[in-house]
């Protein structure tokens, strides 16, 4: 089993962090629209 921990200089840090894991299902990663490759490249 993978064990995720932070630094703990980033726990010093921000000593009210908190992790969090997302799951999600049925998601299909395609290509971005020129408009989001736009606003991405501005960023």
């Amino acid at each position: 089993m993978t064990c995720f921990r932070y630094d703990a200089a980033i726990l010093q840090a921000y000593p009210q962090l908190v992790g969090g894991i997302l799951v999600a299902r049925g998601l299909k990663n395609g290509s971005a629209s020129p408009a989001l490759q736009a606003i991405y490249a501005h960023e």
